[in-house]
């Protein structure tokens, strides 16, 4: 390959991570605004919470 092709690849790869990052991140939005969460404290008193209660 050469240094054009593997810059193409690279930024492909790079894009692809992106959008799987951006789908994660929707999908946890949802899901806090599911639960009625609506800022990291919010976030810190769950997982407290759940420590605790193992």
């Amino acid at each position: 390959r050469n240094r054009s092709e593997l810059i193409r690849e690279a930024t492909r790869s790079y894009l692809k991570e992106q959008e799987r990052w951006e789908w994660v991140f929707n999908r946890g939005r949802e899901a806090g605004r599911k639960l009625g969460i609506k800022s990291e404290e919010d976030v810190s008193k769950i997982v407290d919470e759940y420590r605790h209660s193992r």
